[in-house]
């Protein structure tokens, strides 16, 4: 293992004995309310497709983590490749509740003209949660799209720059000329990126500070690409508090309006009204659904998603590349397999 993935990941067990002891990845803030509320969101019913999925993941050796590899072949930044990462439960960050949109408000769509034949080549950086709903953002596109993967457990979004994460750094893609980067880092501050001069992970002010100044940085990136941007939120923690990104990812549009950088919410499908939501109704061919009601949420604080939530969390981004015109409706059918997860 090389000295900088061993630095990030001594930095990553650091930081998770901290989170142990009341530390580490910031604060939350309780919601006023706590009453769960049925999302009565409509969803796209998805047909599965045969897809190709890229994707890479961090190389790491750990004696707290299993590593189960769904390929034997990896290979550079856009070659095809797949694995599956066991995850750590992170600390929540500092942020209020918010009421939720379904996605953004007001700006235009600036539909993708692709050749005949042409996939969809979409880059997903993300932490855990992202990792628990890539294989059902694979099932959604099928074949009509190609997933680049920069997620894994713990990282935060500065990790995936060149300069914390070297080849596997955003940057490094730009000869594949990805038609749309997504965002959905819920705002860990567990790795070295997202120390302060101390060594202590960022809180407050800094902490946002930090995670605007890389949200504004793959924008740039993106813009020098040619590239779209879409940040979306995670659900709202167990006790109705949000995580540290939310208002930052929330007021992107706003920052670049336009239409080419947007944002979307998961709160309709997974925390209505804000509000935390354990379970729901379900039609029996989504995944986790059990005589009409499936459980949304797992782990400890609720923080991971169960494949029903995971695969809801999946139809939000799909929803909102259609509203934008990134993907053609007609051009694949969408269906989860029944039990799928």
């Amino acid at each position: 293992m090389s000295e900088r993935l061993h630095c990030l990941w001594s930095g990553l067990l650091t930081a998770l004995v901290l989170v142990v002891l009341g530390c580490g990845g910031g604060h939350h803030t309780a919601a006023a309310t706590t009453t769960n509320v049925p999302s009565t969101a409509t969803t796209i019913i998805l047909v599965p497709t045969t897809t190709t999925t890229t994707t890479q993941a961090v190389a790491t050796t750990t004696t707290t983590q299993a590593v189960a590899t769904t390929t034997t072949t990896q290979a550079v930044a856009t070659t095809t490749t797949t694995q599956a990462v066991a995850t750590t439960t992170l600390a929540p960050t500092t942020s209020t509740t918010q009421e939720g949109t379904t996605n953004t408000v007001g700006s235009p769509p600036t539909p993708l003209v692709l050749s005949e034949g042409e996939q969809l080549r979409i880059v997903v950086t993300g932490d855990s949660v992202i990792e628990q709903v890539l294989p059902h953002l694979a099932t959604a596109f099928g074949s009509a799209a190609v997933i680049e993967r920069r997620v894994y457990g713990g990282t935060a979004l500065c990790d995936w720059f060149a300069a914390q994460g070297g080849d596997l750094g955003i940057e490094h893609i730009a000869d594949w000329r990805p038609h749309v980067i997504v965002v959905g880092h819920g705002g860990n501050a567990m790795t070295p990126c997202m120390a302060g001069v101390d060594g202590s992970p960022l809180e407050g002010e800094a902490f946002s500070a930090k995670y605007l100044a890389d949200s504004e940085y793959v924008v740039e990136l993106a813009t020098e690409m040619g590239s779209r941007v879409l940040f979306v939120n995670h659900p709202v923690w167990f006790d109705g508090s949000t995580w540290g990104t939310d208002g930052i990812f929330r007021s992107m549009p706003d920052r670049y309006p336009g239409g080419f950088v947007r944002f979307a919410s998961t709160w309709p499908e997974l925390s209505p009204d804000g509000q935390f939501l354990e379970s729901a109704p379900c039609s029996e061919d989504e995944p986790g659904c059990v005589g009409g009601y499936g459980e949304l949420r797992s782990g400890l604080w609720k923080v991971h998603l169960q494949p029903l939530a995971a695969w809801r969390y999946a139809l939000t981004i799909v929803k909102e590349f259609i509203a934008a015109g990134w993907v053609d409706l007609k051009v694949f059918a969408m269906e989860p397999e029944v039990g799928d997860g």
